[in-house]
């Protein structure tokens, strides 16, 4: 049996017609990257094509999408050249939107660590790169601004306190939170993260600004080292004592 192509589908069923009458939130996910790729080819319309795509991506979906390459993009049938580079761009456009809101939250006053956490966790989750970010704040606990300090290897992020502090300074940061990804999505301090972590308390104690948090980004989920303690160790392990 023929497959329907999107133009002899029903009205209603066609999904640019459904975003002008409903909104793009009435579509699925497949519907929306049809409109993306806009053409199928003779068995396949593009919607058919989404689906297969979003199959492949298996259960981690748009996140996984996100990640792909685009050889593997052109790996199912029906996408070829532009499509794959129409798919990757719109993937670039929604990760610079999500900063772009992460933007908009400055001058919010941060109540805990958790908050940070929440708005880098959509940004660094599925990072293929250690990713060093610093928060800085003011006085009252109001995001100042979000830096990027380096992008490390796979297993190891490049952290020089010069880069992490500089922009704390030109900005007149009080304090700041450190926040970085494990690409290995697991969560759980390195000794290289504490070592790192104390470092960065014993500059920012000499230049004036105080460290209170160094969050690890997992896979949909965070590690607080000023939550688990983590942080009260190092300091009390810089006041002469050691970690346990």
């Amino acid at each position: 049996m023929r497959t329907l192509t999107i133009k002899e589908m029903p009205v209603s069923e066609r999904p640019y017609e459904r975003i002008e009458r409903f909104g793009a939130a009435s579509l699925t996910d497949a519907e929306l990257i049809a409109v993306i790729i806009k053409s199928g080819y003779k068995e396949q319309t593009a919607v058919d094509i989404a689906r297969e795509l979003l199959r492949r991506c298996g259960s981690g979906g748009l996140v996984t999408l996100t990640d792909m390459e685009l050889d593997e993009l052109r790996r199912v049938k029906g996408i070829g050249r532009v499509k794959a580079i129409q798919i990757k761009a719109l993937c670039e456009l929604a990760r610079r939107m999500n900063g772009a809101r992460n933007v908009s939250s400055h001058k919010m006053r941060i109540r805990s660590t958790g908050q940070i956490a929440e708005i880098l966790m959509g940004e660094m989750s599925h990072l293929k790169k250690e990713v060093l970010k610093v928060v800085l704040l003011d006085r009252k606990l109001q995001i100042i601004k979000i830096s990027d300090v380096s992008v490390g290897t796979i297993d190891q992020a490049l952290v020089h306190p010069r880069e992490v502090f500089s922009d704390a300074i030109r900005n007149h940061a009080s304090t700041i939170i450190i926040a970085h990804n494990h690409p290995t999505g697991h969560v759980e301090p390195s000794e290289d993260d504490i070592n790192t972590t104390k470092r960065l308390i014993l500059v920012g104690d000499i230049v004036g600004i105080e460290v209170i948090d160094h969050i690890i980004i997992g896979n949909g989920t965070y590690h607080s080292m000023h939550a688990s303690g983590i942080m009260k160790k190092i300091l009390e392990s810089i006041a002469g004592n050691n970690i346990n």
